[in-house]
């Protein structure tokens, strides 16, 4: 019935004529149903019109307006007030448009449209030329998504072209900030579309006191589904010139992998370098790949190399890559079998030590010149003659560069695992390595080492409130190579005969007798409270090959020390049970401890030495999720001094978190202060809130100087992001002090880094 009543109402507009109220027309065009809602319709010849809430439906077009004229034949149509036009997940809305429904083109006065995924513009004339392609006049440009005519950011064009999936065309482009112009091009082409396309990214530019401006171009090209490209060219007003080229690829799921090659060309090199002799060209290689599944295995690689270290700091954009003193590059496959894990792997470690010379030594502290003071303590750690006086002289460095490679190591390790229905469990750690070492002044060599070391370990019978677990094991390592001593027992070269190293290692881990009484609390949060008194004694015995002067050191495996010490323990710890389950959480513990050996002693004075070694104490209190506190002390109980303590305490809350750490160092002879460091992390994040900040802090107390000051500044818009970094680090040789501004924006990505450095505060 609805049906027949629809077609009544069509056939009324063959006739001409008016009709007030009407709540639908529907008009049949060439097969195709338009269905048209006014308030007042009005039908002559073969237009119709219609004024108050009109609504026109065709196919995947939706329009509402305030009044609208329709030609049935042409399917032209002209909407004004309030008009609104919907196309699938594109909208416009406009004072007035001219439209037609048949080739779905049409012309928006003073409109504005959404083309997905993020895209929105406006322009005092806005035109769909066809199905993806649009013209603007004299408007604007964004991805915000606000109803507000001042977005947060937009770019503001003299005419645009865009495409649905493809690129948009810009002219006279000048972006804005809250209505404020901030930059001008005149001319940008952009990607609008969610698939990867080639064309030139934001550049990058910044300022530095070393290189001067800097500014940087790339050039994106994807090269497939799993691969693409992206060369940088870089230009430094000094003189330099960089080009980069970076590669990434994922050729299965699960992959993280890319390369960058990167080059610098630099006349004046030998001027800011005059102590090295450089080459005008300089380089640098990074790569890393990550694949879950390589033939079984988990593979794990990263391939770092450089011409010069510390030609590169100064170009180094990464706060964090810019002070490091090493790289590094390792090939890692890793497979597990049961409690088995087989890893092979392949690394190589050039680490670049700055040794100090022409510094004096002053062993008692209370012989140093006043203008000493300022020097690091291990200045004084360098022993010259007798003879020559005690005068401080100003520093001066000497870069040692220390190459550690094994190529390659081949490690079985077994997790603890029972041994048939015996209480007995065995591990064990087996490996096989080829070594390359250069650790300068001549001591450089290649040798191999294979290495052994099962374990056994039991848990005898006991009570509840007693636990003993013994452990025996035993460790065989051989060597291809061994050290040439001097009459000191320092190495001064490798000598390609073999030398072994083998020793049985022991120890028993006793808990108990414990001690514990429950409470019953009255308290919101917790049903019972727990205290537990606990001795324990571990004890660790280690003998075998007496020597070791003689061994190859490459890492803990070769640098392990023979003993024969226990360590004694009284623990009081606090446990608390949650009225709303039935586990238990420590809540605090107070330890005392100390080692005692029965071999060498653990202490000295001038006139006395002790089997005893410091008295240490430690509280650490966890009260609430996030709250933290730790203290912790060390006492010479053959001096009476205190060597060293700390505090540090923490809380973390949804909104934030606060770190305070305070380490201080004694002289155990005399109890004096040697060192006091104070280092503060701060950190603000509210859920729901865009602005976050976090602030570091490290300062010595001892020589009244801050060490390191950084500051981090975040804020979140709907559509866009700033951030903001400053640090000034003035630890070791190379003190910075720089700062960085980021920017992104919403469906656009990250605009050009803003970057400078600073003069150093200091020496």
């Amino acid at each position: 019935m609805v049906r027949a009543a629809l077609i009544a109402l069509t056939l009324l507009l063959v006739a001409p004529g008016a009709s007030r109220c009407a709540e639908a027309q529907e008009v049949d065009n060439s097969e195709e149903r338009i269905t048209l809602v006014a308030e007042q319709q009005e039908v002559e010849g073969d237009v119709w019109r219609g004024t108050g809430g009109v609504r026109i439906l065709y196919q995947d077009i939706r329009l509402q307006c305030e009044e609208m004229e329709y030609n049935r034949v042409t399917q032209d149509l002209v909407a004004r007030g309030n008009v609104v036009l919907d196309q699938g997940p594109t909208r416009f809305t406009a004072e007035e448009i001219y439209f037609n429904l048949g080739t779905k083109t049409g012309l928006f006065i003073n409109g504005e449209g959404f083309v997905p995924p993020m895209y929105a513009f406006s322009g005092s004339e806005v035109e769909k030329l066809d199905e993806t392609h649009y013209r603007i006049d004299r408007g604007a440009f964004t991805t915000c998504d606000s109803d507000d005519d001042s977005p947060p950011w937009s770019f503001g064009v003299r005419r645009a072209m865009l495409e649905e999936e493809g690129y948009g065309r810009f002219h006279s482009v000048a972006m804005r900030v809250q209505g404020f112009p901030v930059f001008y091009l005149p001319y940008l082409v952009w990607p609008v579309k969610r698939e990867r396309s080639p064309g030139l990214l934001m550049p990058n530019f910044g300022y530095s006191e070393t290189y001067g401006t800097y500014f940087g171009l790339p050039v994106y090209v994807p090269l497939g589904r799993s691969y693409d490209t992206t060369v940088r060219a870089d230009y430094f007003s000094d003189g330099a010139f960089g080009l980069a080229n970076e590669w990434r690829w994922a050729p299965v799921p699960c992959n993280d992998c890319n390369l960058l090659l990167y080059s610098i060309w630099d006349p004046n090199i030998q001027d800011r370098h005059p102590d090295k002799d450089l080459d005008e060209w300089q380089w640098r290689i990074n790569g890393r790949h990550d694949q879950d599944d390589f033939l079984g295995f988990r593979l794990l690689a990263e391939v770092e190399a450089l011409s010069d270290i510390d030609f590169f700091q100064e170009f180094e954009r990464d706060f964090n890559a810019n002070t490091r003193r090493d790289i590094y590059s390792y090939f890692h496959l890793t497979r597990s079998w049961g409690p088995g894990v087989l890893n092979v792997r392949a690394d190589h470690r050039t680490t670049f030590l700055s040794k100090r010379v022409n510094c004096y030594a002053y062993p008692d502290p209370a012989d140093r010149p006043p203008e000493c003071s300022i020097l690091p303590l291990y200045c004084y750690d360098i022993l010259f003659p007798a003879e020559r006086p005690p005068v401080c002289l100003e520093p001066v460095f000497e870069t040692v560069d220390v190459t550690l490679a094994q190529l390659p190591e081949v490690e079985l390790r077994v997790r603890s695992s029972r041994i048939g229905r015996t209480p007995l469990y065995w591990d064990l750690i087996s490996s096989v390595n080829y070594f390359n070492v250069d650790r300068g002044e001549g001591l450089a060599g290649d040798y191999l080492r294979a290495d052994l070391f099962p374990t056994l370990s039991y848990s005898l019978p006991s009570p509840p409130w007693l636990s003993v677990a013994p452990r025996l094991g035993g460790r065989a390592t051989y060597y291809t190579a061994r050290y040439e001593t001097t009459e000191a027992d320092s190495p001064t070269s490798f000598v390609d005969e073999a030398i072994d190293r083998t020793y049985v290692a022991g120890g028993v881990d006793v808990v108990g007798p414990s001690l514990s009484r429950v409470f019953n609390s009255s308290s919101k949060k917790y049903s019972r409270f727990k205290h537990l008194i606990e001795p324990r004694v571990e004890y660790a015995y280690l003998q075998g090959t007496e020597d070791t002067t003689e061994i190859p050191v490459f890492d803990e495996v070769d640098s392990t020390v023979l003993t024969n010490r226990a360590r004694m323990v009284l623990s009081n710890r606090l446990l608390g049970r949650s009225r709303e389950g039935v586990s238990a959480r420590e809540l605090g513990v107070f330890e005392l401890y100390q080692d005692y050996s029965f071999s060498d002693p653990l202490t000295r004075s001038v006139d006395a030495e002790s089997q005893f070694g410091p008295l240490g104490a430690l509280l650490r209190l966890v009260p609430t999720q996030g709250t933290g506190f730790d203290a912790r002390a060390s006492y010479d109980t053959l001096r009476n001094n205190l060597r060293n303590t700390s505090l540090a305490g923490s809380v973390r809350r949804p909104y934030g978190s606060v770190t305070l750490t305070w380490y201080q160092g004694f002289n155990p002879d005399d109890g004096s202060r040697l060192s006091s460091q104070v280092r503060t992390v701060l950190g603000f994040r509210k859920p729901g809130f865009p602005f976050r900040a976090n602030l570091h802090v490290a300062y010595d107390v001892e020589n009244r100087d801050f060490q390191q000051q950084q500051i981090q500044l975040n804020w979140e818009g709907s559509c866009w992001s700033i951030g903001i970094d400053y640090r000034d680090l003035r630890l070791g040789q190379f003190p910075t002090r720089d700062w960085l501004i980021r920017i992104s924006l919403k469906g656009i990505g990250a605009l050009p880094e803003i970057r400078g450095s600073l003069a150093p505060v200091g020496n």
